[in-house]
This record gives structure tokens, C-alpha cells and sequence, in this order.
């Protein structure tokens, strides 16, 4: 959330106080592609952070791991990102994704989350002799993507009702504009959660046969 705001701030200082059209449109045009491209960023190192224990591991990744493999997770963010405005603009589906930041944020840590655990799990499935996915199908993929739906749009029906009183303050102001759209995201980081699991106890079966 901090981050957010941090960047909505940095927004308004490039637009300024002077609501001239050029520097509107500058602002806007920043906050939507750089708001975008760092939210892909800060997924990608959620993810990589917490990769070994979605996969079963009882520790986060170290940060010096973090550190040394930067550059590759910023651009496995971008990748997701890319991804994601691409199913975005895509007809009967897009319509879905481009009105739920949750199911943007689950795809795009879905996405991720598949390219930094591909190799583990290759080798996994090697070590066994084992030639099966071990992510979620069709279908499971289909029921994630509807509970990020739904919890999207409870979380802020729900943020909604307790912004009622606050209306005509500050705060009131800064709910929809920073604390809304955060929020919603979250409707994404559980289902996703419920993503890496289903992935860890593939593997614990195929480990325990």
C-alpha cells in the first residue's frame, strides 16, 4: 500500500498543479504503464521470495538468492505483465480480466510463479521418472480465476460500506484512489496461495510414491 502511494505521489508531481492537457495526459500515460510494470515487479519478488515455501520448503528464499537473481525476476515480472494485457484485450475473456485487479494479480503471480518453479519441478519430476504436470489443469485454473473474481468483489463491497461514514473527509478521498485497488489485489494473493499448494502437494504425492 505504501508502495502505491508512494507512486500515485510521484504521479501527481509529474503532473504538477497545473492541469494543463500535455502534462494530464504525461501523468496519466506514467502512472499507466509504470503502475503496471511495477506492480508486475513487486509480484515477481513476492513470488521469488516466497517460491521454496509454496513448493513445501519451511524458509522464504534468502535475499542474498534474491539479490543474484534480480534482474531475471524483473523481467519474468514484465513477462507476466506483457502476458496478462495480452488476455486483457482478448475478446469475452479480456472484459473479465481488465475489470477484476484480482484476477490480473492471480494471473500475473501465476504466471510468474510457473517460470521460477519450472526447473524445480522438471527436476523433480526426473529424479521420480515421472512425465506428468503437476500444475493445475483447465478447469482447476478456471475455478482459481472465479474465486479471485469473487473475492475481489467482496472485499470491496465490503471496504464499500465501512468508507460510507468517512465520506466528505481526506480519508474518505484516499480509500477509492489508494486503498480500493490494494485491497482488491489481495482478492488474487489467495487464490494464488491456493495455486502453490495445489502444485506442493503434487509433488509431496509423486515424492511419497
Amino acid at each position: 500500500m505504501a508502495v502505491n502511494f508512494g507512486f500515485l505521489m510521484i504521479v501527481s508531481t509529474v503532473v504538477g498543479e497545473a492541469e494543463s492537457g500535455g502534462r494530464m495526459a504525461t501523468g496519466c500515460l506514467f502512472h499507466m504503464i509504470g503502475g503496471t510494470v511495477l506492480h508486475g515487479i513487486l509480484m515477481g519478488l513476492m513470488v521469488a521470495f516466497l517460491l521454496p515455501i509454496l513448493l513445501g520448503g519451511s524458509s522464504a528464499a534468502p535475499i542474498s538468492g534474491i539479490i543474484a537473481q534480480l534482474w531475471s525476476i524483473i523481467k519474468i515480472g514484465i513477462i507476466a505483465v506483457i502476458a496478462v494485457i495480452i488476455l486483457s484485450i482478448m475478446p469475452i475473456i479480456g472484459a473479465f480480466i481488465a475489470d477484476s485487479p484480482g484476477i490480473q494479480a492471480f494471473l500475473e503471480g501465476a504466471i510468474i510463479f510457473r517460470l521460477l518453479s519450472g526447473y524445480a519441478t522438471e527436476e523433480i519430476l526426473r529424479v521420480v521418472n515421472v512425465q506428468i504436470s503437476v500444475y493445475p489443469g483447465f478447469w482447476a485454473s478456471i475455478g482459481f480465476l472465479v474465486i479471485a473474481g469473487v473475492l475481489v468483489r467482496v472485499i470491496i463491497f465490503g471496504v464499500a460500506l465501512l468508507s460510507v461514514p468517512l465520506e466528505g473527509t481526506a480519508l474518505g478521498e484516499l480509500v477509492p484512489a489508494v486503498i480500493v485497488p490494494v485491497i482488491g489485489v489481495l482478492g488474487g494473493i489467495v487464490p494464488l496461495f491456493m495455486y502453490g499448494s495445489y502444485v506442493r502437494l503434487s509433488v509431496m504425492q509423486l515424492i511419497g510414491g
